[in-house]
């Protein structure tokens, strides 16, 4: 692991020492320094103030991945690898972020996170989103459970849904299709008048799409396991005075999902999955500060037919209070205290989890950080966090994050970060209670350590370098047992190490020529001193893009993204394989006609028809397209 460091910051001080030329980099409206983001300190603040590694996807970005799904929008984004968004369009996902698992990233649907009690790390299911439905996304890498407590151990990933426009009436239509027989429909409504404002969006999507097992007989003939998914959402918002306002969200997201028995293994499965939430949010406003009151209710409901029949419900209420005033001219505070409370029914073939009864956790954590920002550059963000667990006990958390803005000349921009935390992870009721779990489990800790720097130039250029550290107590893992033969025969959730050592480094170049080209150059370098910690994670990834405006109303979009050898478990031998390197290139293209209302867009992907391994003992697209008609009306 010392290779990282030697190497980190021998490219640091060259890049540091040496004048910015042109290179590639990330888009340009990602790391302007106009960009706002809320994500690193729960209110706006503009991104070159944030002491946080904080990517944000708008959405004119987001507007590249038309008909596709958010898995493949996250998996552009350094530091993340998204499993499973190249098989069949049904398949689950896996995220991976600075070697951490979904247990370790936090997903956040409009600042709330929309846990799922049924889910075995507690997640949130990507494959209930649609990209339509997202305004933006903001990826901060790196833990903040200050902020947003367990499971922000690697990354947040904060998702924005459509918001309403002002004063007016507005909405789309969009259509779209492609490969396997896959359809989409989606209606945006936005309206403003006078104090009351509202969104209402609906969306279908089907995909008959490709077996989820690979086949390797060529008197094969597995079955497609597709895809049908539906959404309604309406947020309400009203205008009680120039100080209260008060937000009414509510939506339901289901889902049906064929999926086989695994490896090379065809099967008729079968999974559906529906989610309910309502929210309510009360805000008031006074001259130097805010409060709030997040108050969400979610409920899943999991059923599982065929080899794996199962049911589970899962209930998920959550109260955030949030107060933020302006102590001084350059001193903000931020407290509150957040309460969650998680249930969990299970049934398993007619036998129930091992309580025997529902399982539930409690959380209540109270929180305060200050965030300092001087006139001279300088800004300093710190915070607490007391998370009191119902089975687990209390645990203090903590965030320092210092960070120094240099002007070096009247062009050139020369930003300095660095940043210490502590994170906490606990065992999901699913570790602790389901069949596979175990009552013993202890919680997850990790000490994060990251230094950064970002050189922005005013002519459309930036470069932004990170070297992390993440040190782990008690990291959990599935660990699988074998007999005598090394035939594997079952296993559970464990704590598999003592303590472990994650370490690594993000680059990202950008470079804006003029109002037609945008260039972008995106690698991460990944490593571990437990590496079955890190199975099927990459240990480089490398991503480059062109964009090109032929006119002001077109827009081509190139990408090519590489991902490095991977190892995995062989469960049938107990050893280990290696997944070989693979290259993707995709395409897309669109058009605007009518002063812009009318949109015709289209993407090929995997445009080399490559032939890969995603997940071992799974499919993988080949050549694949998806076309579509955007109105905004």
């Amino acid at each position: 692991m010392s290779s990282i460091k030697t190497n980190v910051v021998a490219l640091m001080s060259v890049v540091a020492l040496s004048s910015p030329r042109p290179c590639f980099g990330q888009e340009a409206d990602t790391v302007q320094l106009a960009a706002l983001v809320i994500t690193g300190t729960k209110f706006e603040i503009p991104v070159e103030k944030s002491g946080k590694s904080i990517y944000k996807i708008s959405g004119q970005d987001l507007e590249k991945y038309s008909g596709r799904s958010v898995g493949d929008v996250l998996n552009d984004v350094p530091g993340i690898q998204i499993d499973g968004n190249y098989s069949t369009p049904a398949q689950a996902y896996s995220y991976f972020v600075r070697g951490g698992t979904n247990r370790h990233t936090l997903i956040l649907i409009d600042g709330m996170p929309l846990n799922d009690p049924t889910a075995i790390s507690t997640d949130y299911d990507l494959r209930q989103l649609s990209v339509g439905q997202v305004e933006s996304i903001e990826v901060l890498r790196g833990g903040l459970s200050t902020l947003y407590g367990t499971g922000a151990a690697a990354a947040v990933i904060n998702i924005q849904l459509k918001k309403s426009e002002a004063d007016n009436f507005s909405g789309d239509l969009d259509l779209n299709g492609g490969s396997y027989n896959s359809f989409g429909q989606q209606l945006n409504l936005r309206g403003n008048s006078g104090k009351l404002s509202f969104v209402a969006i609906g969306s279908n999507f089907k995909s008959e799409g490709i077996s989820a097992a690979l086949e390797t007989n060529p008197t094969d003939d597995f079955d497609k396991d597709g895809l049908s998914r539906q959404n309604a959402l309406v947020k309400i918002g009203y205008q009680i005075s120039d100080r209260w306002k008060l937000d009414l969200t509510t939506a339901y997201d289901q889902f049906e999902a064929d999926f086989d028995g695994g490896q090379f293994f065809d099967a008729a499965n079968v999974q559906n999955n529906s989610q309910f939430r309502v929210g309510l949010k009360p805000a008031y406003h006074y001259d130097k500060g805010n409060a709030s009151l997040n108050i969400l209710f979610n409920r899943n409901v999991k059923e599982f037919s065929g080899d794996w029949a199962s049911e589970s419900t899962g209930r998920n209420l959550q109260y955030d209070y949030n107060h933020r005033h302006e102590i001084g001219k350059n001193i903000t505070a931020l407290f509150g205290v957040y309460v969650q409370h998680l249930e969990y029914d299970d049934v398993q073939d007619g036998f129930e989890s091992q309580s025997g009864d529902t399982t539930r956790f409690n959380i209540v954590a109270p929180f305060a950080s200050l965030v300092f920002d001087y006139e001279s550059g300088f800004n300093l963000h710190g915070g607490l966090r007391l998370n009191s667990h119902s089975e687990y006990g209390n645990e203090m958390v903590y965030n320092i994050n210092p960070s120094y803005r240099i002007e070096l000349t009247d062009d050139v921009q020369l930003k300095l970060i660095s940043s210490i935390s502590k994170s906490f992870v606990s065992p999901s009721l699913y570790q602790v209670y389901s069949f596979f779990g175990k009552r013993e489990l202890q919680p997850e800790q990790a000490i994060n350590y990251e230094t950064r720097f970002l050189i922005s130039v005013n002519n459309g250029l930036t470069f932004n370098a990170v070297y992390y550290r993440r040190d782990e107590k008690n990291p959990i893992g599935f660990v699988s047992l074998f007999d005598d033969l090394g035939n594997f025969i079952g296993g559970g959730y464990d704590n598999i190490s003592d303590e472990r050592k994650v370490e690594g480094f993000e680059g990202e170049f950008s470079w804006q020529i003029g109002s037609k080209f945008g260039l972008s150059a995106t690698y991460a370098l990944l490593e571990s001193d437990v590496d079955a910690s890190l199975y099927r994670m990459p240990k480089h990834k490398l991503g480059l893009s062109l964009n090109y405006k032929p006119i002001e109303s077109s827009m081509v979009s190139l990408r090519f993204n590489h991902t490095s050898d991977r190892e995995i478990q062989d469960f049938n031998s107990g050893g280990t394989i290696i997944l070989e390197d693979y290259q993707l290139i995709d395409v897309f293209a669109s058009h605007k006609f009518f002063e812009k209302r009318l949109t015709f867009y289209g993407s090929i992907n995997n445009l080399m028809d490559t032939d890969f391994v995603g997940i071992y003992g799974f499919t993988t697209r080949g050549r694949n397209f998806n076309a579509g008609v955007k109105w905004e009306f």
